[in-house]
């Protein structure tokens, strides 16, 4: 019985020690790669690209499964081109017009033990200067990037990602992530914006201006503190979190709905003024700042 106790405890001992020395030799190896995971990935990639044609197109709808995304207007750009990542084994994601709008549905695939995907390299939509059109992505598992230019109507939503929108001038604004933080430079919207995530925060850091601004969250806190919002209603609400704005004008020329469970606020319900201000925490503080 000694003997096999001893036995057990050198095979622990080795066991251990083995161990110890694949997490140093693992440690060192992603040291030296810069902790870049895909480096993991047994997934491998090819570049497609797509170029517009004779073909007319006047919307864009793209999805992607593990891709970050950048969207790009450029004034040398005469046509409408898109460059993408497909999977060396994958013959059946294709970028293609169909009646007028530029389609990529990414092939979604079963559960495989052996297929480690850490991320797939990035996709890239640049747009004419005049090609005011309707633009549509998501991702499942990757950031967002809109960069500075004038659009039309711009929806972008990620599950599992990040949503940059840098300076930028368009119809209308709908951003969606899951988990990741929401982050806004300077806006001008014709219609509304629209932000919401579940876990994360939004952040403004330049002024916003459009007809509506919608900005909520379950847990995150949000801050539209970067410079002035201005609209004529403005929502935001988030379950758990703190939110601080700077809106334009006074309190005077809000009609203000306030609320917050367990927190603190520096205004409260009341008003008669033509605009409308809805603010709403279970649990964080409320602080308003008026510009006017």
């Amino acid at each position: 019985m000694d003997k096999l106790k001893k036995a057990g405890k050198l095979m622990c001992i080795i066991g251990g020690a083995i161990l110890i020395i694949g997490a140093v030799v693992f440690a060192c190896g992603m040291t030296a790669e810069g902790w870049d995971l895909t480096r993991l990935s047994t997934v491998r990639y090819v570049e497609r690209e797509f170029v517009q044609g004779d073909e007319e197109i006047n919307a864009v709808d793209l999805h992607f499964r593990n891709s970050n995304v950048e969207i790009v207007v450029s004034e040398d750009a005469q046509s409408i081109t898109l460059t993408y990542p497909v999977r060396e084994d994958d013959d059946r994601t294709t970028a293609e017009v169909r009646d007028g709008k530029l389609t990529l549905e990414e092939e979604a695939r079963g559960f495989d033990l052996f297929a480690w995907d850490f991320g797939a390299p990035a996709a890239k939509l640049t747009l004419p200067s005049d090609a005011l059109i309707p633009v549509k992505v998501r991702t499942e598992n990757g950031n967002v990037t809109v960069s500075s230019a004038e659009y039309a109507a711009i929806e972008v939503e990620t599950d599992n990602g990040n949503i940059t929108i840098k300076d930028v001038e368009c119809v209308s604004l709908d951003a969606q992530t899951a988990n990741g933080n929401i982050t806004i430079g300077s806006l001008t919207c014709a219609d509304g914006m629209t932000a919401e995530t579940d876990n994360g925060n939004i952040t403004a850091t330049g002024g916003i201006t459009a007809q509506s601004v919608t900005a909520s969250g379950d847990t995150g806190n949000i801050e539209l503190t970067g410079g002035t919002v201005t609209a004529t209603r403005i929502e935001l609400q988030t379950d758990v979190g703190n939110i601080r704005a700077t809106l334009a004008g006074n309190v005077r020329d809000y009609t203000v709905t306030a609320t917050t469970d367990v927190g603190d606020s520096n205004i409260s319900d009341g008003g008669n003024g033509r605009f409308t201000l809805t603010v709403t925490t279970n649990v964080g503080n409320i602080d308003i700042a008026f510009a006017g």
